[in-house]
C-alpha cells in the first residue's frame, strides 16, 4: 500500500478506504483496473499568461489540457482501451462539459460521483478529501498528471515508491 512510506492520518485512511470501495463498486469489482487523470483547472490560465516563457517552454497543455490533449495522451497508454477513468479535478463541471466519454469510449468516474457517507468531505474536510483522492489515484494502473502541479507530483512520488512498474505520464 502507498501509505507504507507516507503517513496519512487514520481519518484520511478512513476516507480513502470509503472512496476506494465506492470507486471499485462503481467500476464493477475489487480488482477492476482503471486510469487516473489529474486535470487541474483555474489559476493555470492566469499563470500561463504571466509566465509566458515557461508556458512556451513546456507547452500550454502542461497548464490546461484541451479535449484533444486529453484524448491523445490517453491513447498513448499501452492497454488503455476500455478501462474506466477516475478523474481528479478542481473543475468537475468544466471537465464534464468536455464530453470525454464520447471521444474516448470509456466510462468516467469523478470523486464527486461516489457516495462517501453522511459527511460532505469536499466541503467540510477538503484537505482530507484531497489526500484521499491522491491515494486512490496513486493506486491506478495508469496515471496521467500535470508536471507543474504539486498534487500530481505527490501522486507520482507515491507511485514510484509503491508501484514503480505502473505507467505515470505528464501532459
Amino acid at each position: 500500500e502507498v501509505y507504507s512510506h507516507f503517513k496519512p492520518s487514520r481519518l484520511v485512511l478512513q476516507v480513502k478506504s470509503t472512496l476506494t470501495a465506492e470507486l471499485r463498486k462503481a467500476l464493477g469489482g475489487a480488482n477492476a483496473k482503471y486510469i487516473a487523470l489529474h486535470l487541474r483547472r483555474g489559476d493555470y490560465r492566469e499563470k500561463c499568461a504571466k509566465l509566458s516563457s515557461l508556458c512556451d517552454r513546456v507547452g500550454a497543455a502542461a497548464f490546461v489540457q484541451s479535449k484533444e490533449d486529453i484524448v491523445g495522451r490517453i491513447r498513448t497508454l499501452d492497454g488503455w482501451s476500455g478501462l474506466p477513468i477516475f478523474i481528479a479535478t478542481n473543475d468537475e463541471p468544466g471537465v464534464r462539459s468536455m464530453n470525454l466519454t464520447d471521444a474516448i469510449g470509456a466510462r468516467l468516474v469523478f470523486a464527486g460521483d461516489l457516495d462517501l457517507g453522511p459527511i460532505d468531505w469536499k466541503e467540510h474536510g477538503p484537505d482530507v478529501f484531497s489526500y484521499a483522492v491522491q491515494l486512490v489515484a496513486a493506486e491506478a494502473d495508469f496515471f496521467i498528471g500535470n508536471r507543474i502541479s504539486s498534487f500530481s507530483s505527490e501522486i507520482t512520488n507515491m507511485r514510484r515508491l509503491e508501484h514503480p512498474e505502473r505507467t505515470s505520464l505528464f501532459w
